[in-house]
């Protein structure tokens, strides 16, 4: 049995560069302790979003790249292990105390991802509003994949002060492929 224990700590700044357009970085450390090992990184996230009217009605357009940073390897006691002395060949076994060894890692890119999304109010009115949205991305460690979706809003039902809103989306992510069986050359 063992515990896990993931942690990030960020320090943001964003800055509105108009009354259309925004832009922050994150700055962030990463730490991941998995039982007796653990492993630190740092990373930079970056992002803006822009927002106009085509056709009068609002349009929203967005990009992040999160994860930009260094490497990820992990240490600890965890990775301390023993290796037994091997008889050389022909020779009988001679009683010995196992060696001490150490297990090495390597360390791995964290997931960068680049994210682009959009986002268009088909129906604007004082009471209803119809958004549709778009969302492409491409992680460094997948292939890519996207998402879409829909939001119907309607606001003071029957005068009231109540409102609902109905939302629907589908989002698709490609199988890495991956085959978990040891490939054999000829």
């Amino acid at each position: 049995m063992y515990s896990v224990n993931e942690t990030f700590i960020g320090l943001t700044f964003a800055q509105n560069f108009s009354d259309r357009f925004s832009a922050g970085v994150t700055a962030k450390y990463v730490s991941d302790n998995l039982g007796d090992a653990s492993g630190n990184a740092f990373a930079v996230d970056f992002g803006t979003n822009f927002h106009a009217s085509l056709n009068n009605h609002p349009i929203k357009f967005s990009f992040v790249l999160a994860n930009l940073g260094t490497d990820l390897s992990y240490s600890g006691n965890a990775l301390n292990s023993e290796t037994p002395r091997e008889p050389l060949p022909g020779e009988d076994p001679v009683p010995s105390a196992p060696q001490p060894a150490e297990l090495r890692t390597k360390g791995f890119p964290l997931p960068t991802t680049f994210k682009v999304g959009l986002a268009y109010d088909i129906v604007t009115g004082t009471a209803n509003r119809l958004t549709f949205l778009a969302d492409f991305n491409q992680p460094n460690n997948n292939k890519a994949g996207f998402s879409g979706g829909a939001e119907w809003m309607s606001k003071n039902l029957g005068g009231s002060a109540f409102g609902v809103a109905l939302r629907g989306s589908y989002t698709y992510f490609p199988s890495n492929n991956l085959d978990p069986r040891p490939s054999r050359r000829p």
